[in-house]
């Protein structure tokens, strides 16, 4: 009834003075009929929105290496003394300054007064963190806080970032999508589009952590400045996993209350980095991603080396209401799994229907040819790819012989920038990025 009365606010006065002479009841028939066009009539359908983010260009994200050998607090103090970070702690605490309103501050430096207990062994790392970037602290909480807290952004989300609950009438693009599929000849890979909204002068934040333990690499992921957890990541051989937003994130004063009462509860990318540092294969992944406790509810997006192991875990906080298995559950194509924000057995709105076309584009690409390029082509079609996205990764974990390289490219979307030089182009065929 409210969205029903939003939308009359803004074409009742003209459709009055136009048809004044009609009766009551056909006016009703009209706006009846008219309204689905209006909702259909979205964001996908802005071509100046479209042609914006078409205009973005890919940057190679800068790598690094952490080394797990050393005490908590030291392990980011090499990272973080590198240039890139000069003024993170600045930029940072301006973006949220501009977003998080004042309520939610008293929680927050509750949670700050105990970092260990609400971040478990993360909490030492982040006091260093806070200390090499001269941040306060409960910015770094802010940070590892994100997608608990993004929704609240812009005081109703006037940017329209929808990482979080927003009200109806805020029709911007969800928060990302994530595709695992299986190739002709067996191999899997994983892509997806982290669709964040970040402000330019935090996307030159983003970077790659490889994760070392006694002089190997153990794991990769991408994260952002002051943030421990993972967006995404994999273990070579092991499995990938991405996340998406579900239900918009969840209710923003439910996640923080639930994280300050049950010190158990993990947040969604700190739970990635766990799994990545303690399972060692898919089954193990799915099985600690799936019944973790959670602050919010989220997907979890998994592969794995084996032909056919792919995964969809829709998450509750308490555990899975739904996993999706791309070698056991009924699915529209056999060979991929394609996840946007909305639970499979639901139709997506219309005015963020991102399931639909990407289902269309993969079907278009065909089985034949998934590789890096290939799924690349998928994830810059409108409107996968849209004026939010900026993250883009595309993954593979193979233990076949014929395919013994684990590669993992990740890119950040600029505006105006000089790029990195690719070491693939989008449109050409893959030249593999090798751990």
């Amino acid at each position: 009834q409210q969205k029903l009365l939003w939308q009359w606010k803004l074409v009742g006065p003209l459709l009055k003075s136009v048809f004044a002479s009609w009766k009551s009841s056909d006016m009703a028939l009209l706006i009846l009929l008219l309204l689905p066009l209006a909702e259909a009539r979205s964001w996908i359908n802005n071509a100046e929105l479209r042609q914006q983010a078409l205009a973005r260009k890919p940057q190679i994200v800068k790598r690094f290496e952490l080394d797990l050998d050393l005490p908590p607090e030291r392990r980011w103090m090499q990272i973080y003394s590198d240039p890139l970070f000069t003024n993170a702690s600045r930029d940072v605490k301006d973006y949220f300054a501009s977003n998080i309103p004042a309520w939610t501050l008293p929680l927050l430096e509750r949670i700050a007064a105990d970092l260990r207990g609400h971040f478990h062994e993360y909490g030492d790392e982040m006091q260093g963190i806070a200390k090499v970037l001269h941040m306060p602290i409960g910015m770094v909480v802010l940070v590892n806080l994100v997608y608990t807290l993004e929704g609240i952004a812009g005081s109703g989300c006037k940017q329209r970032n929808s990482t979080g609950p927003c009200p109806d009438h805020a029709k911007g693009p969800g928060l990302c999508t994530s595709i695992v599929a299986k190739a002709s000849d067996g191999s899997m890979w994983h892509g997806r589009n982290m669709d964040w909204n970040m402000p330019a002068n935090l996307r030159k934040y983003v970077f790659d952590v490889d994760f070392i333990r006694q002089g190997r690499r153990v794991f990769r992921t991408t994260t952002v400045a002051g943030l421990v957890g993972a967006l995404h990541g994999f273990r070579p051989d092991g499995f990938s996993v991405s996340i998406n937003a579900r239900n918009h994130g969840g209710n923003v004063l439910p996640n923080l209350l639930k994280f300050l009462i049950e010190t158990k509860a993990r947040t969604s990318t700190h739970l990635i980095r766990a799994a990545l540092e303690a399972a060692s294969n898919f089954d193990n992944a799915l099985h600690m991603l799936s019944d973790t406790s959670l602050v919010e509810p989220v997907y979890y997006i998994i592969g794995g080396p084996a032909a056919g192991q792919g995964a969809v875990v829709a998450r509750d906080r308490k555990g899975p209401h739904d996993v999706w298995l791309m070698n056991k559950t009924s699915v529209p194509s056999p060979w991929f799994l394609l996840q946007t924000n909305y639970d499979r057995w639901l139709s997506p709105p219309s005015w963020d229907d991102r399931r639909t076309p990407g289902i269309q584009h993969m079907l278009s690409l065909g089985q034949s040819s998934v590789d890096e390029s290939g799924l690349l082509s998928v994830l810059r079609q409108w409107p996968t790819f849209n004026d939010h996205s900026d993250i883009t990764a595309v993954m593979r974990v193979s233990s076949s012989p014929a395919h013994s390289r684990t590669d993992y490219l990740s890119l950040v979307w600029m505006d105006d920038v000089v790029s990195r030089p690719l070491a693939v182009a989008i449109d050409a065929s893959p030249t593999y990025v090798v751990v």
